[in-house]
């Protein structure tokens, strides 16, 4: 991850785990607050909250890594729990001592995109999700 200014890299080069275990994106707290700015976010003592969630009026967030394209991911996956007052969580965290790593990419990038992992040649490689209509959360009886 390279660049300059208030929402990407703010070293020559940082580093970043790509991980299917961890749910939501990690990253320094400058970043991570200028991120969350951008998107509408408050923070609480719940994490980062858009208080007006539509989603539909949100901006796509893009992260760009070494030799990739820009890979936007949606307000409709950077969101979570749309609560009943119309708010709803960001999937951006601040997280600033992580060791040898500057970033933790979660399960946002991993539902916005297939990531096949070649570990042997110390690579992530990144596809487009095909998102289906069918609803995952609907009950269907044989």
């Amino acid at each position: 991850m390279t660049g300059v200014g208030p929402t990407e890299c703010q070293k020559e080069r940082c580093t970043a785990i790509i991980d299917s275990g961890t749910s939501l994106v990690y990253g320094p707290g400058e970043n991570i607050r200028a991120i969350n700015q951008i998107i509408g976010a408050v923070q609480t003592a719940d994490g980062y909250v858009i208080e007006n969630c539509e989603i539909d009026e949100l901006p796509d967030i893009a992260f760009r890594f070494s030799g990739t394209r820009e890979l936007k991911i949606p307000a409709s996956i950077y969101t979570i729990n749309q609560l009943e007052d119309g708010s709803c969580l960001s999937g951006f965290q601040a997280q600033d001592d992580m060791g040898q790593f500057d970033w933790l990419i979660g399960d946002l990038i991993h539902r916005a995109f297939y990531v096949a992992y070649f570990v042997g040649e110390k690579k992530v490689c990144f596809a487009d999700a095909i998102h289906s209509t069918i609803s995952y959360s609907s009950r269907v009886d044989f």
